[in-house]
């Protein structure tokens, strides 16, 4: 018989005189045919058990070293992949885009007039915008999970710090759109000279608090990330400058981040409630 069914014997004149008593006396102590018996709760994410998340994520990137003095703040978006091991070790990776329309230098300066158009092949000024373009390209990251809240309640959230360190690889450059395709000196190979693209590697820090769903398949996310990166120029020569960039180019990137995680932890019987 299910916990909490009336039973289908009558009941004994002993009970009958307890069920008058309770009727009449609203502190009385609860039948116990009646209290609701709860399996026992566990949490999610403080169980030694692998798992496994894909993460989305989107914010504002606010630049630092040779990125501040090419770029303002950008939108960054992130998707991301990590193995959560039982001991609350994890590994994972990550990639990243940045994008913008901050742009602090004319890649194209040496191109215009004294009114600051192009001129095309008709002798009309041309149609085109700079803006700003970033990858991070798959980051290997490391980190570890504490969980600082548990549930105790089935329709509790559980709350996790999580920081990671790792490794990636950063290239960024000035994305040139001639939208009328009628500029000579930005056709075919000729855009390249311009963009100054630039790429290297980096190192990168987050802490991120997580919070996850009472059924343990999804978790919503804020974090902080910061990149340092060591660049160089990809280009042979820089077309507007008239000169090869050379040496390292320092710059950071400081990421803040909200996004949805879907988790897949491994659940049991003992994750479910019954009466």
């Amino acid at each position: 018989m299910a916990h909490g069914q009336v039973p289908n014997e009558a009941p004994s004149p002993n009970q009958q005189r307890q069920d008058r008593q309770r009727r009449l006396d609203p502190n009385a102590a609860p039948d116990p045919r009646f209290i609701k018996k709860d399996v026992a709760i566990e949490s999610h994410l403080g169980r030694p058990r692998l798992g496994q998340s894909v993460s989305f994520g989107a914010g504002l990137g606010l630049p630092g070293g040779e990125l501040a003095r090419r770029f303002g703040s950008n939108g960054y978006a992130t998707l991301g992949y990590n193995i959560i091991f039982p001991s609350k070790w994890t590994l994972g990776a990550e990639v990243g885009f940045g994008f913008g329309r901050g742009v602090k230098e004319d890649p194209l300066s040496s191109l215009r007039d004294a009114a600051g158009g192009i001129i095309t092949l008709d002798g009309n000024p041309g149609a085109v915008e700079v803006t700003q373009q970033m990858w991070t390209l798959p980051a290997l990251r490391i980190g570890k999970l504490w969980v600082l809240r548990e549930r105790k309640k089935p329709n509790e959230w559980e709350h996790g710090l999580w920081l990671q360190a790792g490794y990636h690889w950063l290239q960024y450059r000035y994305q040139i759109n001639n939208t009328t395709r009628d500029i000579v000196q930005l056709q075919g190979e000729g855009e390249a000279g311009y963009d100054r693209l630039t790429a290297g590697p980096g190192a990168v820090v987050e802490a991120q608090y997580l919070m996850l769903a009472p059924s343990g398949h999804y978790a919503f996310f804020g974090r902080a990330q910061y990149q340092l990166t060591a660049g160089q120029s990809r280009r042979a020569y820089d077309y507007n400058l008239q000169k090869a960039t050379t040496g390292t180019l320092w710059s950071g990137s400081l990421n803040l981040q909200i996004g949805i995680a879907l988790m897949f932890l491994q659940l049991d019987e003992k994750d479910y409630f019954y009466y």
